[in-house]
């Protein structure tokens, strides 16, 4: 599955990372940052100013045309999780955004593997419902393929 058909809008509909989890999960010094499943990289651009050198790696031509164009001085590659198109030992860091569940964790894992120096950081990141938020509570109440209550619409038009 691709996102390719939306790609222009797609910034707009996802959440930014927290920056706080991209400061803790950045190696100091890092020179080398690649971001997997890269997209139209709104995670990418938090590595630049972080990395001496950021390379998104994106699957789908359409995603990677808008990347490269919103993201100046980021190397864009096509590749995979699965595929990574760089040399064994090539990266400081490898993260995956919201991406994971795309990849073959199989596959990908011995592939981070290889392009991550020795005491190299894997970070994967992904937002979450934040739990705190009463109306954000509402939207599991909300119909749909996970729904497990049939009276979930009537609950949520009653505010009980």
């Amino acid at each position: 599955m691709s996102f390719g058909s939306i790609a222009e809008d797609y910034d707009g509909l996802r959440p930014q990372a927290p920056q706080q989890a991209v400061d803790w999960l950045m190696p100091s010094g890092c020179e080398v940052a690649v971001d997997l499943g890269a997209g139209t990289g709104l995670f990418t651009r938090t590595l630049v100013g972080r990395a001496a050198h950021v390379i998104a790696v994106e699957p789908d031509a359409r995603m990677r045309a808008v990347l490269a164009d919103r993201s100046p001085g980021v190397r864009v590659l096509e590749g995979s999780g699965e595929s990574i198109p760089l040399p064994d030992r090539a990266a400081d860091a490898v993260f995956v955004s919201a991406a994971w569940h795309w990849m073959d964790p199989e596959r990908a894992v011995p592939e981070i593997g290889r392009v991550l120096r020795d005491g190299g950081r894997f970070g994967l990141i992904w937002t979450s419902r934040d739990r705190d938020v009463d109306w954000i509570c509402d939207l599991d109440l909300l119909p749909g393929d996970d729904a497990t209550e049939a009276d979930a619409p009537d609950r949520l038009a009653r505010g009980s």
